[in-house]
């Protein structure tokens, strides 16, 4: 009897030790694998997000924005009932621009209008500290097993929602500081494109387009800062986080794992299919999504983030035609020539009778933009 026992804890220890091994072979690969945009393989992703804490910039932000009601932290949400159906009404506000072909803007909600008027101070103070408070940093930590810290997606959507509210309503009455707004937001997306997490990129991506569309109403000229939002590559940092989320989850997943270190096993197919995901991603034209990569039974922790590399992808590629509109529009309303060349496959830009239009069928759907493809200047 000790005897069958005995080779039962054998048998048992054998399979556990062949587990283990088969677990580590399955991080090994993982790991070499060669991801796309020159970003070398999975076990480079750290050396491209270095450790470093949220600098002064990024925590004065915080607060500031903490006194118009807006939460910063990852899992945020309204806190005052009064702000919170003003934030709501600030992004239909929003929305109903983002596509503005022509005429006036039109007034805001009056909780909106309310909102702005019984908080101008600390706006002020907010923008005021973003624009001169310095570089705005995030803190990264790629091995912290705890998920990534401010700024949280809703709570840059309210951000974003306020600042754009502010923008409309002061060119509405032609005053050329609503592209401070604008400006104020723009910085804030720029510290979050840099960021290791998806979740993160695809807040970042939606709020550039956002940019890009509302500056269609602005006073001309635009400012300099503006070059850089129509010049800005959205299309390597959705990779570039698809890679640090998938380092993350194989490396502080399995670092928690009991003594055998099992994980990789299920875990290296989702980054496996992230990584083909990706690639499929970076070799397409620009102006073009397609996403062909399905996520089978055995990949379940790809579906996290399957969907956000999505978005974010889909995101650059219609910024890539929303700039360009927004770039041709912006100069023909400036009585300058528009470029009639494309650098989306197949699409070209053409301006008469007071109309800019596109031709071509552009590979993204119109109804997903942020921008229509017919715009009188």
């Amino acid at each position: 009897m000790r005897l069958a026992v005995g080779l039962v804890l054998v048998f048992l220890m054998l399979v556990l030790v062949a587990v283990s091994i088969a677990a580590w072979n399955a991080q090994h690969r993982a790991d070499r694998a060669e991801w796309p945009a020159n970003l070398g393989t999975l076990a480079d992703a750290p050396k491209h997000f270095p450790a470093r804490p949220a600098n002064e910039a990024a925590n004065e932000l915080v607060k500031r924005a903490a006194y118009l009601g807006i939460d910063l932290s990852p899992a945020s949400r309204p806190e005052r009932e009064e702000a919170g159906y003003a934030f709501h009404d600030a992004g239909e506000y929003l929305h109903k621009h983002v596509k503005f072909v022509e005429g006036k803007i039109e007034p805001p909600p009056p909780s909106v209008a309310q909102f702005l008027s019984t908080h101008a101070e600390p706006l002020d103070a907010l923008r005021e500290q973003i624009l001169h408070g310095g570089p705005i940093e995030w803190e990264v930590n790629l091995a912290s097993p705890v998920g990534p810290a401010p700024p949280g997606p809703w709570g840059v959507r309210t951000l974003n929602r306020v600042l754009f509210a502010s923008a409309l309503v002061k060119a509405s009455a032609g005053d050329t500081h609503a592209w401070d707004d604008l400006h104020a937001s723009w910085l804030v997306m720029r510290s979050m494109w840099v960021q290791p997490e998806l979740n993160t990129i695809a807040t970042a991506s939606s709020g550039t387009r956002d940019i890009n569309a509302l500056a269609r109403l602005m006073s001309r000229p635009a400012p300099a800062w503006f070059e850089e939002v129509q010049t800005f590559d959205m299309h390597r940092p959705p990779l570039a986080a698809a890679q640090g989320d998938a380092w993350r989850l194989l490396h502080t997943t399995t670092s928690r794992v009991s003594l055998f270190r099992v994980m990789p096993l299920l875990i290296a197919p989702s980054v496996e299919a992230l990584r083909r995901q990706a690639t499929e991603a970076a070799a397409l034209p620009p102006c073009t999504y397609r996403d062909t990569v399905k996520v089978s039974g055995s990949q379940a922790f790809a579906a996290m983030y399957a969907p956000l590399l999505k978005s974010a992808m889909m995101d650059a590629a219609l910024g890539d035609l929303e700039r360009e509109s927004t770039e041709r529009i912006m100069r023909l309303r400036s009585g300058e020539p528009a470029s009639a060349t494309s650098r989306c496959p197949g699409l070209s830009w053409s301006a008469d009778g007071g109309v800019l239009r596109l031709s071509g069928e552009p590979a993204v759907k119109e109804d997903d933009m942020h921008v229509a493809l017919e715009l009188r200047y």
